[in-house]
């Protein structure tokens, strides 16, 4: 699927690489002369994108070192390019207050600390510095769960409705904007939220659900549809991810 469990343009499935791509392209919107910071980069495919956008420079960090070296290896394609080895929780090679814009997408329901992970965010930007950072809604991601549930995935440690996921960030940011991927209308997530912990209800919706594509089945852009742009998601909808635009306090 991809190297080291990661998202590889051309190699994963075609929806989770729009998925992906379409977080960076958002935040590709903010680059312009900045120095930017992509926590848990993966295999590193960001990085041109950033500086095609104008970026005085990128680094990529990852805990994981054999997407690292995949990302030096076909992303490392300009000298305002860099990548490298650290841990989200405990930054080793990234300097205070050296950038302008620090993105990280689907990293923060993995780290064991959410908190030490935010505040090495904050200690990166310099003053006024954007944070843009996305994270699975849990009303949609783990349908039943609490704050204080177990999440489905078995590499999450934490999963966050939205307006929990803006109290987390409260102390280190001041959130700007608040965006979403892939709403579907609220009624349609309560009904999913109640199968979440009523068994029955679950497999009545699991046998009503159509077949999905077969395995390797390519899907078309105009398939998969405009949902998984970062966008404004009105209240009568839930959206599948959420993203959020920040600016570190003072």
């Amino acid at each position: 699927m991809s190297a080291a469990g990661r998202m590889v343009p051309g190699v994963s499935e075609a929806a989770l690489e729009q998925e992906h791509m379409e977080r960076y392209r958002f935040a590709c919107g903010f680059a312009r002369g900045r120095d930017v910071l992509d926590v848990a980069c993966g295999a590193g495919y960001a990085g041109p994108m950033f500086v095609a956008s104008g970026a005085h420079s990128y680094l990529g960090v990852d805990l994981n070192a054999e997407a690292v070296e995949l990302a030096k290896r076909a992303y490392r394609t300009a000298p305002a390019i860099a990548f490298a080895v650290d841990d989200a929780c405990d930054f080793r090679c990234v300097p205070e207050r050296a950038f302008d814009l620090v993105v990280s997408f689907e990293t923060i329901e993995h780290v064991p600390s959410a908190e030490k992970f935010l505040a090495n965010v904050k200690r990166a930007l310099r003053p006024g510095g954007t944070f843009i950072v996305s994270t699975p809604n849990r009303r949609r991601y783990s349908p039943g769960n609490k704050l204080s549930s177990k999440p489905w995935n078995p590499y999450h440690v934490r999963e966050w409705n939205e307006n929990e996921f803006l109290d987390l960030l409260k102390p280190w940011f001041r959130v700007s904007d608040v965006l979403g991927q892939k709403p579907i209308s609220a009624w349609k997530a309560h009904v999913l939220d109640l199968a979440g912990t009523r068994p029955w209800l679950k497999r009545l919706i699991t046998t009503l659900r159509p077949p999905k594509n077969g395995a390797g089945t390519p899907r078309s852009a105009a398939t998969l549809g405009d949902s998984f742009t970062p966008a404004h998601v009105p209240r009568w909808q839930v959206p599948l991810f959420t993203l959020c635009v920040a600016q570190a306090r003072e």
